[in-house]
């Protein structure tokens, strides 16, 4: 009577522990790294990669091509050209990244493809590269406050103002984008229902332990 006591406990926690583990795989997907730098995206085997068409016929193109580090050229030999909308969508298929703007793919993320919990299947780069300063202010030489204008602009910048307004402009864009057209989450950026199909092998699991307890206890 011990030994099966003891043992119904044993199974009891068995059953409880794999009850819970099923309900987490269930509810709670899991997570995988993401994609930060270039040097992540040379090392995944069978991934595929493209930049936006319109941006290969300015700066970017040069920096690709003209690039010294070896990571860059791998990145430049293997990369393809694709528009913003059929890049994403190659993204939600998986093995597949965009190289964009940040600012540009962001609005095109949260307009298109973001829903109204603020939940969006894809992930930008927290670790973006700066190509080259390309916005500037323009005073005649010899103004007196130049000095102050440009002391000013890092003060604000330093304070992290500026990448809140940034921040804010962007979500004033996209709310106008989201009002003059209807928003449509499409297909490929949606995850499949679970179904049955999806829980057989746990099912088919649990009834054989549950089988081989019973015939134990016997």
């Amino acid at each position: 009577q011990m030994l099966v006591g003891w043992w119904l406990v044993f199974c009891l926690i068995i059953a409880t522990g794999f009850k819970s583990s099923l309900i987490s795989h269930l509810t709670v997907q899991a997570k995988s790294r993401p994609i930060e730098t270039y040097e992540d995206l040379t090392k995944l085997n069978n991934w595929r990669w493209a930049i936006d068409t319109w941006l290969m016929r300015g700066l970017p193109r040069d920096y690709f091509q003209t690039h010294k580090s070896p990571v860059i050229k791998e990145i430049n030999r293997r990369l393809e050209q694709m528009d913003a909308d059929p890049g994403l969508k190659e993204v939600a298929k998986g093995s597949f990244s965009i190289i964009n703007y940040e600012k540009y793919i962001g609005v095109i993320i949260g307009t298109r493809y973001t829903d109204k919990m603020g939940y969006t299947p894809y992930y930008v780069s927290k670790k973006g590269i700066v190509v080259t300063p390309f916005y500037g202010w323009a005073f005649r030489r010899g103004a007196p406050f130049s000095d102050l204008f440009s002391r000013l602009v890092r003060q604000l910048d330093g304070t992290g103002i500026i990448g809140y307004w940034l921040k804010d402009v962007i979500a004033q864009r996209v709310r106008e984008r989201k009002v003059a057209a209807v928003f449509t989450k499409t297909q490929d950026a949606q995850l499949p229902p679970l179904g049955l199909n999806h829980m057989q092998g746990a099912f088919y699991a649990l009834f054989f332990g549950v089988i081989v307890c019973l015939l134990t206890l016997r």
